[in-house]
């Protein structure tokens, strides 16, 4: 959920220039492309899950993606895709 919320920001933040004035909701967000969405998660990642918080919950010994996804207060998923690893979704 707070992925979520933290993509949407990235949207607002990133792409609200391109957005017509006639658009009111999130359609126009659903209908972006790739290349955009990418850019949002990017940037919701970051918001969420900082490199540098993430190094340092690494060097202090948290190298469990449960406890790091705990930590961050992120899903399991999400983490494992900020860590570039792959997800499996019987972990959850």
């Amino acid at each position: 959920m707070r992925f979520t919320i933290a993509h949407e920001i990235a949207h607002f933040i990133l792409h609200r220039d391109e957005s017509p004035d006639t658009i009111r909701d999130d359609q126009f967000y659903r209908a972006l492309s790739n290349p955009l969405e990418a850019e949002a998660n990017r940037l919701a990642a970051e918001i969420l899950m900082p490199w540098h918080l993430v190094n340092e919950l690494t060097s202090q010994g948290v190298t469990s993606l449960d406890e790091l996804a705990s930590r961050m207060q992120v899903s399991k998923q999400a983490m494992a895709i900020r860590l570039g690893i792959p997800y499996d979704q019987t972990w959850e």
